[in-house]
């Protein structure tokens, strides 16, 4: 259980700006980054928006954000922090290589 308090609480290295509302397709595709924290305003996240972010290991994501398809595919593990009962939970339902974890 420390471990998963630890995730939750480190800060986000990457923090998108509170206007955005949508993440494009492969938007970040590639990107070194580790953690990031999406805005409450984002709705959607598109298609394959984080493919191949090798390093990436938690993301923030708001309660009513709904994501695409494989948006996490060529990462190792990506833990998900949101709401219960949220898309992102739905989300990690779906796909291997991701935890929900609520915060």
């Amino acid at each position: 259980m420390k471990a998963l308090w630890v995730l939750a609480f480190c800060t986000p290295d990457f923090v998108l700006p509170d206007d955005l509302e949508t993440i494009e397709d492969n938007a970040f595709e590639g990107a070194a980054m580790t953690a990031v924290e999406i805005s409450g305003d984002c709705e959607y996240i598109g298609a394959e928006a984080f493919k191949n972010c090798k390093n990436l290991t938690r993301i923030y994501v708001p309660e009513y954000c709904q994501l695409g398809e494989n948006v996490f595919e060529g990462c190792v593990l990506v833990y998900v922090f949101g709401t219960e009962d949220s898309p992102a939970q739905d989300y990690c339902d779906e796909y291997e290589n991701c935890v929900f974890v609520e915060y």
